[in-house]
């Protein structure tokens, strides 16, 4: 019984100080995420170069890919808006902010959609917008 408790105390506390190895995705997620979180209290040059870095190394490790959307029937931010209150907007954006989630969708001119996301969101969100360029029907 004792080596048991023992056994579960180490696996614990070997899951809350764990460190990603450097260099993986896990390790830029949580360096990107510290620096979004120390931008949340100082807007600081610095933490958005830090953030910019881990976010194209995401990119390169192909985590996080990017797509743009062009549309024909709606300006840009009535899309964007769309999909953030959309009835899929957790599935797409995750339920906390965006940026922890790291969704990513920015107006490109006013006919265009920039959208950046981990590869398991991007076409959904994708989705997401060209559903706001539909019309409704009549």
């Amino acid at each position: 019984m004792i080596g048991a408790i023992a056994v579960a105390v180490i696996g614990l506390a070997g899951y809350v100080f764990w460190d990603p190895g450097r260099g993986t995705i896990e390790w830029h997620k949580k360096k990107y995420l510290k620096a979004f979180e120390r931008l949340s209290r100082t807007s600081d040059e610095d933490n958005i170069k830090v953030m910019e870095k881990h976010l194209s190394s995401l990119m390169e490790r192909g985590y996080v890919q990017t797509a743009r959307v062009s549309l024909t029937n709606t300006l840009a931010w009535d899309a964007i808006r769309a999909a953030y209150s959309g009835t899929n907007a957790d599935e797409c954006f995750g339920p906390y902010s965006a940026a922890y989630n790291f969704v990513f969708v920015d107006p490109d001119g006013d006919y265009g959609v920039t959208i950046v996301a981990p590869t398991s969101r991007l076409r959904i969100v994708e989705a997401a917008i060209r559903q706001a360029d539909v019309p409704e029907p009549r």
